[in-house]
């Protein structure tokens, strides 16, 4: 049998590596819950970015594990400086190599510099907060209440793909402390999630299916019901998941106090 051309065979396996990546499937999976479509998301996006109003809270915008200049959040940054202005707004990103000790200390010391000390001597002052991956940890372990230390005084947190359960890719053995922490059963995990309990915060959980590198099951705390939606078509399930216009609008419907698209109870994921 005569093989195909060099070109055509390469050419053949980026568009299967493409599909893979991509996480798209030929049949849409719809979320009876979350039936929104990405024109009806995108119509809300701009009628909110056409009548701006003042926030409650400070909004945080916390990156997730290896993302330094934020491109990932760059334009879930850009609707929440549309919607609140952008002097109560905070945008954190990660890297790598660096531990959640570090980083819960460099985002309190970032609020604190951006929105003054608060009126608690142990917390600083009332923020909400809308995270991808990692940083809902970040955010979660940084509301923590901790002798000696000032803790998150966190209100709100939207979490986009965060590996609440442990990161699915996060296995084997990893010079990274980070990326140790995110596995499944750390003693971080468990210390996070024992604190659980006393947390003030409200908490919302979002994925998009065919969440490869965290898993969609671990995207949400034992007992948290996650809101979900289908990946979309030559796109990142995991990485380009707080891009998704149905999962900003309706967090930003939240941020406002107005109805979210989505609805309760909500929908389990699908098997």
């Amino acid at each position: 049998m005569t093989s195909l051309p060099r070109s055509i065979a390469t050419l053949a396996w980026f568009l299967g590596a493409a599909l893979f990546l991509s996480g798209c499937s030929s049949a849409p999976i719809v979320n009876p819950s979350f039936d929104v479509s990405v024109e009806r998301a995108e119509a809300v996006l701009a009628e909110l970015r056409g009548s701006p109003e003042a926030s409650r809270r400070p909004v945080l915008l916390v990156g997730g594990y290896f993302d330094p200049l934020g491109g990932e959040i760059a334009s879930m940054n850009d609707e929440l400086k549309a919607n609140f202005g952008a002097d109560a707004v905070l945008r954190k990103r990660y890297f790598m190599f660096s531990d959640f000790d570090r980083l819960r200390d460099q985002l309190i010391e970032a609020v604190d510099e951006r929105f003054g000390p608060g009126d608690d001597p142990n917390r600083t002052a009332p923020v909400d907060a809308v995270a991808l991956s990692m940083g809902g940890l970040v955010l979660r372990y940084a509301a923590v209440p901790s002798e000696g230390r000032r803790s998150l005084n966190l209100r709100r947190l939207y979490t986009v793909g965060t590996p609440h359960r442990g990161a699915a890719w996060a296995t084997g053995i990893s010079p990274d402390k980070l990326v140790r922490d995110m596995k499944a059963g750390s003693a971080f995990l468990i210390e996070l999630e024992s604190a659980r309990s006393a947390s003030e915060y409200e908490l919302v959980p979002y994925v998009r299916l065919g969440d490869a590198v965290v898993g969609e099951e671990n995207t949400s705390p034992p007992g948290v019901p996650v809101v979900w939606v289908d990946n979309l078509p030559w796109q990142r399930a995991h990485a380009n998941a707080m891009r998704d216009p149905r999962i900003q609008a309706d967090i930003l419907l939240r941020l406002r106090g107005l109805p979210p698209l989505s609805a309760e109870p909500r929908t389990p994921l699908p098997e």
